[in-house]
């Protein structure tokens, strides 16, 4: 790359505009003369601005076109073929000036954020830090013409072109500390009084960020009382829009603050001062009376963080019937971090409460949930469908507060229905997850056994356990009582099917549900031998194997009263015919059997 000229060398603009003017386009060799012409036409002009004062000169770059020209080239030219000069050219040009801000006046000439945030996407970091520090400049440009109550004017021109996002996404994913730095700044310049979620989230996240730092975190907590968040937290909501706005956003900057003191204390003495002044009950009001879309995570996670040091208070409120309703009105917030917060705050409750619910009684939680309108905004959440991640934990949450109950709609007992038996009956791989505590609770809903058992849905589960490890391990746990014998039955009738894959299907998951002792009464219930025989003399050797292993099963794991009839049902001739077999696990099977049978007295 050539370089010439001086900083007191004259520029000819309109020469400039013609260079940056010609297309690139031709052969590499044809592109690499245009490049290093216009590389050097943007050297000229570094040279002669890099941090030095010349209105004049800068006035006449600008009005000429200069950086209206470079913004398009940003904007247009594939970023392997933008190079370090372009972008400081354009930052030397708008600043710094002496008795002028050129920022605003090339904003208004040419929008140049498209240009700016597409750079953004550059593989030089070079390219990427040079391009960053030129949005915070720009972005500082546009607040200097405003009062400290008004927004950004260039925050909408930065959101039309995607820039909020994209400068999100490379702050999380970055490890260029410096270029961390200048994105943080950019939120605090972008986001100035705008009370947006967006304005939220990222001051919050810029704040996080910048207190990291010794120094930074001295002065963000400079003159911050803890104890005045409590008085901030009960603040009523009231006055215009605005104002509503404001002391809401103060409310959740308060919360930004104390919960970096939270992190960084090194007991727990300021928990217990917050407790004891009354933090709990200032938080469940904050839950009750904010905007559902400005709770932030912040007063989510020192809720959290209260658990455990504040269970008495919060007992007590939970006794005084005070402590639900606020928590699960969280669970309209579509902000995934608050609804997982809010979950693990009462999802061991609502455990605790199903494994309580024993002889028909409900969970004792139901009726006070039901009353605050817990049920609606549960299967709201649910219905809403934001992630696979809300979908179960509402799910879950349903079936464990209707133990005992019928589900109090139709509509929401098909869906919940549905939501558990699809993974059943169309799961492929090993992969599908499957959760056998949630799978019992949901048997235990009243009224659900007849839409769960329709459409054949017992073989259609039983094909699916060919192909799911993880869901054959967990059948040989007991079968829900609800449903024990009304499952066993019909498998039991699949046995003698004279479709062979049914018949097949069948073999496969009874030696399973033999393991557990608590289903056999229904195994060896009436039709048991016709079951076995048919299993035994079906002619295909793995459905025998299993018939086999069914026997065994039974003998292994079950009483003295399971053995005799099991004894009674296998006819031994035909087991000593199937030592003979020729499927050498068929015929050591056999083998065993028939030694066992003959020990039992």
């Amino acid at each position: 790359m050539s370089q010439s000229g001086s900083q007191n060398e004259a520029i000819d603009y309109a020469k400039v505009i013609e260079v940056m003017k010609i297309p690139f386009v031709g052969s590499e060799t044809e592109k690499k003369i245009i490049l290093d012409q216009q590389e050097n036409v943007c050297q000229k002009i570094i040279m002669k601005y890099k941090d030095k004062k010349d209105d004049d000169g800068r006035q006449n770059a600008i009005e000429t076109g200069v950086t209206d020209e470079l913004s398009t080239i940003f904007e247009s030219r594939d970023l392997t073929s933008i190079s370090l000069p372009f972008i400081e050219a354009f930052f030397c040009i708008s600043f710094p000036g002496d008795k002028v801000d050129f920022r605003p006046i090339i904003y208004k000439r040419k929008n140049s954020y498209p240009g700016l945030l597409r750079l953004l996407d550059h593989k030089n970091s070079d390219m990427v830090l040079h391009d960053i520090t030129t949005i915070v400049s720009i972005l500082n440009g546009g607040i200097g013409s405003t009062k400290e109550t008004e927004q950004n004017p260039h925050f909408q021109s930065v959101e039309e072109c995607g820039g909020i996002q994209k400068l999100f996404t490379l702050f999380q994913k970055t490890s260029d500390k410096v270029i961390k730095d200048k994105i943080a700044v950019s939120f605090g310049r972008l986001f100035k009084a705008h009370a947006d979620e967006w304005a939220r989230s990222n001051s919050i996240l810029t704040i996080n960020y910048l207190a990291q730092n010794e120094d930074n975190y001295t002065e963000i907590m400079k003159e911050f009382d803890p104890l005045t968040v409590i008085q901030d937290l009960r603040l009523p909501i009231i006055g215009n829009e605005e104002e509503r706005i404001q002391i809401q956003h103060k409310k959740n900057l308060d919360c930004v603050h104390l919960l970096i003191l939270l992190v960084k204390a090194e007991d727990n003495n300021l928990l217990e001062r917050l407790i004891e002044a009354g933090i709990i009950e200032a938080l469940l009001y904050y839950f009750e009376t904010q905007d559902l879309n400005m709770i932030s995570g912040s007063p989510v996670k020192i809720f959290k963080q209260l658990q455990s040091s504040a269970l008495t208070q919060i007992e007590q409120l939970k006794k005084e019937k005070k402590y639900y309703p606020n928590i699960l009105r969280l669970l309209r917030s579509s902000d995934s971090e608050v609804l997982s917060e809010a979950y693990n705050f009462v999802a061991n409750d609502f455990a605790e409460g199903a494994d309580q619910a024993q002889d028909a009684i409900p969970n004792p939680l139901f009726d006070e949930i039901s009353k605050c309108g817990g049920i609606e905004i549960i299967f709201d959440l649910f219905q809403r469908n934001l992630s696979q991640d809300s979908r179960e934990k509402a799910a879950s949450l349903l079936v464990m507060l209707f133990v005992n109950q019928e589900f109090s709609s139709e509509l929401m007992r098909k869906e919940i229905i549905n939501y558990f038996i699809n993974p059943l009956i169309n799961s492929n791989n090993d992969e599908q997850e499957f959760e056998s505590w949630c799978q019992e609770q949901f048997a235990k809903v009243v009224g659900n056994h007849a839409e769960i058992l329709k459409d054949d849905f017992i073989a259609q589960a039983i094909q699916a356990t060919s192909l799911n490890k993880r869901i054959k391990f967990a059948i040989s746990v007991k079968i829900p009582d609800e449903i024990r014998a009304t499952v066993i039955e019909e498998i039991k009738q699949m046995a003698v099917s004279e479709n062979n894959e049914i018949a097949f299907l069948s073999a496969d998951v009874l030696p399973m549900l033999a393991e557990n002792e608590e289903n056999h009464n229904d195994i060896i219930a009436e039709g048991f031998p016709n079951t076995i025989s048919k299993l035994l003399t079906c002619g295909n050797p793995k459905v025998a194997y299993q018939g086999l292993t069914l026997a065994l099963n039974l003998l292994y794991f079950g009483s003295d009263l399971a053995k005799q009839k099991v004894k009674q049902a296998v006819p031994l001739n035909i087991v000593r015919q199937l030592t003979q077999e020729g499927d050498q696990n068929a015929a050591l099977t056999a083998q065993l059997l028939v030694d066992q049978l003959l020990i039992i007295s």
